[in-house]
């Protein structure tokens, strides 16, 4: 049936006062909706009716009311941008009326055959016809399938397409244009460059990814009790960065003929033939040693002074060349034959409040390098030639 020559807006009442745009059923009937509210008083309609009251629309769909020529051609081409409804939604009902006309008519004859014919499969199965069983005899298509269909290849697309860039990508990383050309090292002062590129064992030419993630670079030089750190970076194309972390060499004592090399919290760092370039420590037994652990001592309370002494002079930047506590009264050696002599806690006491540092900076301005300089306190210190 054709609905045309429209003058006013329809509604549907019952559920259907909200507003939504496009095309409902109802009743077997189509309906365009529009995105407003049905006024208040149009509410109370029990039946299909035009917003301004005018007209109906009958049991067969037609709109019958003023102004509206439903039988005329002139109409049907003269009222759609006027009217609310284009050339193409007339086309949309007409189709949907007619295919709707065709189902009841074949349903209709197929009831009415009294097994003249052969039924459907919903009746074989004693299943009723479904709304989508309806609207494939009507001739729409099965939307959701055919989506699904075109939704799956996309994903089987889109998956190949990942794996590809990702192959490409790792062929291209592990080209020889990603090949460590230059070793830097940074963080190092006791141990040279090429004395850490050897013990780690970094070599040129490999892939630089590989050296950063999968060598046993780090591992290596952590064996080394003089690292407190090891750490690894890359700056690209083939730069590799090794940066270390060093312990503090602080003291040395003697032992034997060789020199035992202690950082600030007397841990052993490494046994050495020469001479370290350390404050050496005498006045204490060695009990116990081995690397990357402390020290052993025979008088762990004396060996804990001196270390605090070793950390002041450090803090006040000064320098003690040998450090001999065998008695009470320490003797603190500034060069060979200049000397400071008092207990630990005065030196301490004097080197935390800085006089002693103007003291030996007087002495070596006016070229004094012999003598003792005698502690009884931080603010009573003397001096004598002798020593």
């Amino acid at each position: 049936m054709k609905i045309n020559g429209l003058k006013n807006k329809f509604y549907m009442p019952g559920d259907g006062y909200r507003g939504f745009t496009g095309w409902t059923e109802n009743g077997g009937k189509l309906f365009k909706d529009e995105p407003e509210t049905v006024p208040e008083a149009d509410k109370q309609h029990e039946e299909p009716y035009c917003a301004d009251g005018t007209g109906d629309i009958d049991d067969s769909g037609s709109y019958q009311g003023p102004d509206v020529d439903v039988s005329s051609a002139e109409g049907d081409e003269a009222g759609y941008d006027q009217q609310g409804i284009s050339e193409d939604e007339q086309s949309f009902i007409d189709e949907y009326y007619e295919r709707q006309n065709a189902a009841e008519a074949g349903s209709d004859t197929e009831n009415s055959d009294e097994g003249g014919g052969e039924s459907d499969d919903s009746s074989d199965s004693g299943e009723p016809e479904t709304w989508r069983d309806k609207l494939s005899k009507a001739g729409f298509r099965d939307v959701d399938r055919e989506r699904g269909k075109y939704v799956k290849k996309n994903y089987i697309l889109r998956a190949l397409i990942v794996a590809a860039i990702v192959i490409g990508l790792g062929l291209f990383l592990s080209s020889d244009f990603f090949a460590v050309t230059k070793i830097d090292v940074e963080g190092n002062y006791y141990y040279t460059d090429n004395e850490i590129i050897t013990m780690a064992q970094a070599k040129t030419g490999v892939n630089i990814f590989r050296e950063f993630f999968a060598s046993d670079i780090r591992d290596r030089l952590k064996k080394n009790s003089y690292f407190t750190s090891v750490k690894l970076g890359v700056k690209l194309p083939g730069t590799l960065v090794i940066k270390v972390g060093e312990r503090d060499q602080l003291a040395a004592l003697v032992y034997g003929g060789s020199y035992i090399v202690l950082d600030s919290k007397g841990s052993v760092l490494r046994t050495s033939k020469e001479d370290p370039h350390v404050t050496l420590v005498e006045g204490l037994k060695i009990t116990s040693m081995a690397q990357g652990k402390r020290i052993g001592v025979n008088d762990e309370k004396k060996f804990g002074r001196i270390m605090n002494l070793l950390k002041s002079m450090r803090a006040g930047d000064f320098y003690f060349k040998k450090i001999d506590a065998s008695d009470v009264y320490y003797k603190a050696y500034i060069t060979d034959s200049l000397m400071v002599n008092g207990t630990y806690s005065e030196i301490n006491g004097a080197l935390e409040a800085g006089s002693l540092q103007k003291v030996v900076a007087k002495l070596l301005s006016e070229k004094t390098q012999r003598g003792t300089i005698t502690i009884t306190s931080e603010d009573n210190i003397s001096f004598s030639p002798d020593i």
